[in-house]
């Protein structure tokens, strides 16, 4: 499956990952494994190397074939940390890689992570809700691949949005999932 959430920190990657039961993939920036410490760190966290400029077709295959093995990947479509609470427009690779790999999507929304230093003070929580997977099967499609990438990108979008506007369904824990996966 791919995980497809929206991103405000750093802290997203790992805090999606604790509210899951599965171990997760990730991608980062190539520039984070230039850092050797960091590299050590990330790389032990299963994230994968993407170049942010063009199409990273070594990135690609890695992801491609990691799905077709059943392992889970956590993406960000929108390509990069948003700086307020709108989201930004989804990059098309999200639904190049369901249609390709006839893939799964979970999204999900987090909310509360820019907050460290709150959250840890028990002011705020971190929250993280699961959507319901959208299939291959589910996605409206045309005959043009291309368009169909970012028409799988903007609904996969949309519901990421749709969950920020629910209001969240426990109380009294660090963070929270509707579901788990």
């Amino acid at each position: 499956m791919i995980l497809a959430s929206n991103h405000i920190s750093l802290l997203d990657p790992p805090v999606i990952g604790t509210a899951t039961t599965r171990e997760l993939n990730y991608l980062a920036k190539a520039e984070l494994f230039d850092q050797p410490i960091l590299r050590w760190i990330i790389t032990g966290l299963n994230a994968l190397p993407i170049k942010r400029e063009g199409v990273d077709k070594d990135a690609l295959k890695k992801m491609v074939k990691l799905l077709r093995k059943g392992e889970p990947l956590l993406l960000f479509p929108e390509g990069t940390r948003s700086k307020g609470e709108k989201l930004g427009r989804g990059r098309s690779g999200v639904g190049m890689l369901a249609l390709k790999t006839e893939t799964s999507v979970v999204p999900v929304h987090i909310s509360g992570s820019r907050r460290l230093l709150r959250t840890l003070l028990g002011w705020d929580r971190i929250w993280v809700r699961f959507g319901r997977p959208i299939r291959p099967g589910d996605f409206s499609l045309s005959t043009d691949l291309r368009h169909d990438y970012q028409l799988v990108a903007q609904q996969v979008m949309s519901e990421i949005e749709r969950l920020g506007k629910e209001k969240a369904q426990r109380k009294g824990s660090f963070w929270t999932s509707r579901r788990r996966c």
